[in-house]
């Protein structure tokens, strides 16, 4: 009986630690973890941006958003868009999309001001402001 159990045993291991692993991917899935990262409604407000630079060079279509954080806690670490395929006449300012481009990574500390960079692989005609990852 022993020797059975024994043989049994790294099996019985696996399949333990394969389960555990599922369950646990499945509970924290990358949206979730993601969207804990992003600003809260009012830090989200306390970010202006005030100059947005469109423009093809070097090869690569480059969006640039010149940005000042105005909040005291918090660091921006990343920018994400949501992108649109159509016209931004019939866009609400708060629709949200599938595709979603994230910027390069950036420290724009609090009460500074800095450039988040994205570089599309196309022009983009419509996108909004999805939110800010914090810098963590």
């Amino acid at each position: 009986m022993l020797k059975n159990l024994i043989k049994k045993g790294p099996v019985i291991r696996a399949f333990f630690f394969s389960s555990f692993f599922i369950f646990y991917s499945c509970t924290h899935s990358k949206n979730t973890e993601q969207n804990l990262n992003f600003f809260s409604a009012q830090q989200k407000s306390n970010v202006e941006i005030f100059t947005v630079r469109d423009f093809y060079t070097q090869g690569k279509y480059q969006l640039y958003f010149d940005v000042f954080n105005k909040n005291e806690d918090v660091t921006i670490g990343r920018m994400a868009i949501y992108v649109f395929n159509k016209d931004c006449d019939n866009v609400p300012d708060d629709a949200k999309s599938n595709k979603i481009l994230y910027s390069n990574h950036v420290f724009i500390g609090p009460y500074k001001n800095g450039v988040i960079t994205f570089f599309p692989r196309k022009r983009l005609k419509c996108y909004t402001v999805k939110g800010f990852e914090k810098y963590l």
